[in-house]
């Protein structure tokens, strides 16, 4: 049996690693330990990321919402404001079906012979100025937009509003009526509300296109209205607040060439000036609407109505 002798070799010292090689180690470790934890970091942002944006945008569409319906609720009150202090917009308000039915029993109990169209329009004229007082208006609220500071919110836009008090307020014919006091744009409603019921409902013809609205600016500033009764290339204009009514020479009401009487009209307002402008609405009072037909100066309405005719 043999004898194996472990050989003995030196123990050689062992080499330091060098101090570069370390600290990479050191960073590399760190590195990873950094990268794992901004990968857990990232996984939450996106996480949280993606659940803020959602919430950000049902926030968004409540407040888009609530700002839209807040427009909508402006725009009515503005419209409400509309219809009691300016023109045309009141039209809609006041010259509606039941307003026109109301005022039907006045007609129908004037003293005249309602088979006569002329006559009747005479003393539905001659009524209003005998029995209502023409009186300034109270002083209302009115809304006046700022078209200099409007914002668009995505497809929405959104204009300010100053509201401001004006000497304007649009009566219905039948409270002209029965407290027979107002303006002359009352006057001329209610005129018109008279009108209308004797031709329509009285005399069953179709009025819309033979009864025109007239908002009149005079060249003095002042505002007037009246109305127009069309007949082929025929007109009557019946003014109960200005005290005119189209009459023939034997000073009976008959109607006029449409030229001829529009410059007469003019001429009766030399003292203001004459009429600078004219705007005529068709008015449907069964459906609560109107519709502008002509406007311009006093030729241009000339031309255009002649040309309808």
């Amino acid at each position: 049996m043999g004898i194996f002798r472990r050989r003995k070799y030196p123990i050689l010292p062992k080499k330091p690693v060098p101090l570069a090689v370390k600290i990479t180690i050191m960073l590399v470790l760190v590195f990873l330990a950094t990268s794992l934890s901004l990968v857990v970091h990232y996984n939450q942002v996106i996480a949280a990321r993606d659940i803020t944006i959602v919430e950000l945008m049902v926030e968004n569409s409540k407040l888009r919402d609530t700002l839209r319906k807040l427009n909508l609720s402006l725009a009515e009150v503005v419209r409400v404001l509309e219809q009691r202090c300016c023109l045309p917009e009141a039209l809609a308000h006041v010259l509606i079906k039941n307003e026109v039915l109301a005022v039907g029993k006045l007609v129908v109990e004037l003293n005249t012979d309602l088979n006569d169209v002329y006559e009747t329009v005479e003393s539905i004229y001659t009524w209003i100025i005998n029995n209502v007082k023409d009186i300034s208006d109270p002083e209302i609220p009115a809304p006046l937009p700022d078209k200099t500071r409007c914002v668009r919110i995505v497809e929405e836009k959104y204009c300010y509003y100053e509201v401001t008090l004006v000497q304007n307020y649009i009566q219905t014919p039948w409270f002209t009526a029965k407290h027979r006091q107002g303006d002359c744009e009352d006057q001329a409603i209610l005129a018109y509300a008279m009108i209308y019921f004797y031709l329509g409902y009285v005399r069953g013809e179709k009025v819309a296109d033979k009864l025109l609205f007239a908002i009149i600016d005079l060249n003095s500033g002042r505002k007037h209205a009246a109305i127009i009764m069309l007949n082929k290339n025929d007109v009557i204009i019946v003014d109960p607040g200005g005290k005119y009514i189209t009459r023939s020479g034997l000073s009976k009401v008959f109607p006029r060439g449409i030229y001829e009487e529009l410059i007469n009209y003019s001429n009766y307002w030399f003292e203001e000036g004459g009429i600078a402008y004219m705007h005529l609405y068709r008015v449907d009072v069964e459906n609560g609407t109107y519709q502008k037909v002509a406007g311009g100066d006093i030729l241009a309405v000339i031309s255009q109505i002649s040309s309808s005719e």
